[in-house]
């Protein structure tokens, strides 16, 4: 699944960059500075946003996964409240109703995630290098990374958000 993402991003390159030369009828080279900078955002907002969320799907499941895209815009609101981009009027009543939702939004998704029916770890059957076959449970382990790679995705598809509205 992982080199799917990679695949797909390698085939869109250099279409996109036809497609933009063609639509600007020029062909523009940017800066060298420009161009790190361009790679690293292309880097971990498409390519690492889409590669934690294949992962975060793979590990965890598509019902948790569910759950964390819908929370982006709550993340977003909390962490630009943080980072002090969206200003927060203590003597107004609207800042605090954003954080009753923020609490809410948050706290209903961790209860889901909390709360969700374990399902037992089917065994798997191997062989080993005698030939005896054992059965080795799955490590839960691998969810909490799942869990983790879907935090991840959120704050990297938030960041472009906050970067540009901080202009």
């Amino acid at each position: 699944m992982h080199v799917i993402c990679s695949v797909r991003d390698l085939i869109c390159a250099p279409v996109l960059f036809i497609c933009a030369a063609v639509g600007e009828r020029q062909f523009f080279l940017p800066k060298i500075k420009e161009l790190v900078i361009f790679c690293l955002l292309g880097l971990l907002g498409t390519f690492g946003n889409q590669l934690l969320y294949i992962i975060g799907v793979d590990l965890s499941g598509a019902n948790s996964a569910s759950i964390f895209q819908n929370a982006i815009p709550v993340w977003g609101a909390l962490i630009s409240m943080i980072l002090c981009i969206e200003k927060f009027k203590i003597k107004q009543w609207y800042p605090y109703v954003k954080l009753v939702g923020i609490a809410a939004a948050a706290g209903g998704a961790v209860e889901m995630i909390l709360t969700k029916p374990k399902v037992a770890a089917t065994p798997v059957n191997t062989t080993n290098s005698d030939g005896n076959s054992s059965k080795n449970v799955l490590p839960l382990s691998l969810e909490t990374l799942g869990y983790l790679s879907l935090v991840g995705n959120t704050f990297l598809m938030v960041s472009p958000v906050l970067r540009s509205k901080g202009d």
